[in-house]
């Protein structure tokens, strides 16, 4: 099956609550939505691989839950809440393993940030 490019959530969504259709849709799903994710993760994740590893998580979450999904708001919006929810959560556990300030003798984190190429959130390719 496939997805015409131009289609809207709102048919997405019915493809997605569907068993039938689900698998491709959901493919669709993140073709569609993984720049736009990965962008709000980083504006709050700093490095590259963690970013993409809440990305991940973040479709997990999203196939996991795809059926509780009620409409009240926006399929896009409901993404966008759940990547930030993923990124901040994934803060707060970093935090708590790591306790380090942000500059040390051996590490640096705002050098770290400058020298990544993802930094400035250029996706183009």
């Amino acid at each position: 099956m496939n997805i015409p490019h131009d289609i809207s959530d709102e048919e997405l969504l019915k493809l997605l609550t569907h068993p039938d259709t689900l698998e491709v849709a959901f493919s669709f799903l993140v073709d569609r939505y993984s720049q736009q994710l990965y962008a709000v993760i980083r504006r709050i994740v700093y490095r590259h691989e963690e970013a993409d590893d809440v990305l991940q998580n973040t479709f997990v979450k999203v196939w996991r839950h795809i059926g509780t999904f009620k409409g009240q708001s926006k399929l896009s919006t409901w993404l966008y809440s759940i990547a930030t929810n993923e990124a901040l959560s994934h803060i707060r556990k970093e935090k708590k393993m790591r306790r380090l300030p942000l500059t040390t003798e051996e590490y640096d984190l705002t050098q770290m940030l400058m020298s990544d190429p993802y930094f400035d959130g250029d996706l183009a390719e």
